[in-house]
This record gives C-alpha cells, sequence and structure tokens, in this order.
C-alpha cells in the first residue's frame, strides 16, 4: 500500500530529501490527496529550487497525479511544497 510521502530528513541546502525507496505508511483516509512533500527553508525567492528538486523525484518515479501543487507555510522562512501523487510499482503491494 502506499501512501503519502513524508519529509525524511534536511539537507543543508534547505531542501528535505525523501527516502530512496519504499518506507511509507499505510493508505490516508480516501478523502485526502496523496501527495510527495518537500520542505524549504529560507528565503521565498529560492521556493523554485525546491519545486524543481521535489517535481524531479515525481517525473523520476512516475507518480505525479492531477491537481494543484500547494503549499503550506510553517513559520517566516520554513514552507511544505506539497505536490500530488498516485503510488508508484515500487511501493504498491500487490
Amino acid at each position: 500500500i502506499w501512501a503519502a510521502v513524508r519529509p525524511a530528513s534536511e539537507s543543508s541546502s534547505g531542501v528535505v530529501s525523501l527516502p530512496a525507496s519504499g518506507s511509507f505508511s499505510t493508505s490516508p483516509p480516501a478523502d485526502m490527496t496523496r501527495v510527495a512533500v518537500m520542505v524549504h527553508t529560507g528565503p521565498f525567492d529560492d521556493i523554485d529550487q525546491t519545486y524543481g528538486a521535489l517535481g524531479t523525484i515525481v517525473a523520476d518515479r512516475g507518480i505525479g497525479a492531477p491537481g494543484a501543487i500547494r503549499e503550506n507555510y510553517l513559520a517566516d522562512d520554513r514552507a511544505e511544497v506539497c505536490w500530488p501523487v498516485v503510488a508508484d510499482s515500487a511501493t504498491r503491494s500487490s
């Protein structure tokens, strides 16, 4: 079962790294959107770098889903970028 991807650890660039393979939780409730999440820390003028890094991971795994990419602002210099995703073949149960 595949579920929402959460940040694994922060890097010095202010971008959070996602796990390389399927260490994910169980499925969220049906009314929730599955998202890959990357946390941006630093000036919001640089948030495009976080979008690019997360978008690359989503594209490489082929898990992009329709829907709006959202930002959740956590502090004056910290935000989550949330990209809609579907389960990928590496994390789906058979």
